[in-house]
C-alpha cells in the first residue's frame, strides 16, 4: 500500500514532477491525489512563493513517492494574461518535462501595449536538473543570463508552449520570427529550414486560445505543432512539422532565452525556475 500523500490540486489532473516541492494554492484544502492506481487524500501545508505567485509547498519526502512519478493537478498561471500552464507536461517524445515559468509576449501598437500570447518553457526534468547542477558546481555562473545560456546549451529536451491571447495573423507571427532569425540563418547558410518553418506556420490559423508547441529534441530536430484550445493531452499529439536543423531550433529558442529576447521578462522567470530545479536534487 502506498503511504498517504500530502499535496493539493487547483486544476485539471496532470503528471507532476515532485522535485524539491509540490505546489498548491490553498492551505488546509482537502485534495485527492492518484498514485500507482490508488487515490490518496492530503492537505496543503507550508507557505511559499513560486514565480511571483502565492503557493503552498510540500517537500517530496512528505510525499514519499519516487521523484518525477506522482500524479496531481498543478499549474502555473501567467500573471498578465491569466493563462494557466501545467507544472509538468509529457510531450509526444522524450521524458517528463518541468515548467520553469511563464511570461507574456507584448507588442506596442500606437500608444498602447497589447498582449499577444503567453509563453512557458519546459525542460526534461530529471536530465536538466542533473546537468544544471553539474554546471553550477563547476562555477559557470549564477546570474540570470548564465542560467538562460545553460538552458539553451543543455543536452536535454526542451519545449516552448505559446498560447495565443488574441487572434494573430500567421503573416504577423512569421514576420516577427523572420526579423529575429533570418540574419543568423543566412550567416549559417541555413535559410531553407527557416523557410520550411515559415511555410508551415503560414498555413495555420493562430486564433485566440490556440497553442503553438516548439519541441527541441536531443536528436537535433525541431517538432512544431499548432493545436486548438481544447487540446490538453500533448503526449498523444502528432506534430505537424519536423525539421532537422539544430541551427533553426537553437535560433528559435535564442529568440526567447538569448541576449535580445522578445520576452525579456521571461528570462528572469526561467532562470529562477532553473535554480529551483537545481535545488530540488540538492535537498
Amino acid at each position: 500500500m502506498a503511504p498517504p500523500l500530502h499535496t493539493a490540486a487547483p486544476a485539471a489532473s496532470t503528471t507532476v514532477a515532485s522535485t524539491s516541492r509540490a505546489f498548491c494554492q490553498a492551505r488546509g484544502r482537502l485534495i485527492k491525489l492518484r498514485w500507482n492506481g490508488e487515490t490518496r487524500q492530503g492537505t496543503a501545508l507550508k507557505p511559499g512563493r513560486l514565480h511571483g505567485a502565492s503557493v503552498w509547498a510540500i517537500h517530496p519526502r512528505q510525499l514519499r513517492c519516487r521523484r518525477f512519478a506522482c500524479t496531481a493537478s498543478l499549474t502555473i498561471k501567467e500573471r498578465q494574461t491569466g493563462v494557466e500552464f501545467k507544472l509538468v507536461q509529457k510531450f509526444w517524445d522524450g521524458g517528463i518535462c518541468r515548467n520553469l515559468g511563464a511570461a507574456a509576449r507584448t507588442k506596442k501598437v500606437a500608444l498602447f501595449t497589447v498582449k499577444v500570447y503567453a509563453v512557458a518553457l519546459y525542460v526534461e526534468a530529471e536530465r536538466a536538473a542533473k546537468e544544471l547542477r553539474i554546471r553550477s558546481k563547476g562555477g559557470f555562473g549564477e546570474g540570470d543570463e548564465d542560467y538562460c545560456a545553460a538552458l539553451i546549451d543543455g543536452v536535454f529536451q526542451k519545449a516552448l508552449q505559446l498560447t495565443m491571447v488574441r487572434d494573430v495573423s500567421s503573416d504577423q507571427f512569421v514576420e516577427a520570427i523572420d526579423d529575429a532569425l533570418r540574419p543568423s540563418m543566412q550567416f549559417r547558410g541555413e535559410v531553407g529550414p527557416l523557410e520550411d518553418f515559415q511555410a508551415y506556420m503560414l498555413s495555420q490559423r493562430l486564433d485566440k486560445g490556440v497553442n503553438v508547441l516548439l519541441l527541441w529534441s536531443t536528436d537535433s530536430y525541431l517538432d512544431v505543432a499548432v493545436l486548438p484550445p481544447s487540446t490538453s493531452a500533448f503526449e498523444k499529439v502528432t506534430p505537424g512539422k519536423r525539421i532537422e536543423s539544430t541551427s533553426l531550433a537553437r535560433g528559435l529558442f535564442e529568440i526567447y532565452l538569448g541576449d535580445s529576447s522578445i520576452v525579456p521578462t521571461a528570462k528572469k522567470e526561467w532562470a529562477e525556475g532553473a535554480r529551483r530545479l537545481v535545488a530540488s536534487i540538492e535537498e
